[in-house]
């Protein structure tokens, strides 16, 4: 099948040291597969929020919804 999300997990982004690393982990992954039409998504214990990074938009979701849409899609 094709893959259309790539999902990075980590408990808080208030360090920025720890915000860029999840963003360019996912970035690098997204280039190193070659893959164009994928959802870029971190979850978290932080509130839900986009973000625009090196061009891309990743969706940082909080866990307790991204619970909750998983359920109910």
């Amino acid at each position: 099948g094709k893959i259309k999300t790539l999902l990075q997990v980590s408990k808080t982004l208030e360090d920025e040291k720890t915000l860029k690393r999840e963003l360019k982990g996912l970035i690098k992954t997204k280039n190193e597969l070659n893959l164009k039409d994928v959802s870029l998504q971190i979850i978290t214990e932080d509130k839900s929020t986009d973000i625009e990074f090196e061009k891309e938009k990743i969706e940082v979701l909080n866990i307790i919804e991204w619970l909750c849409l998983d359920k109910i899609s």
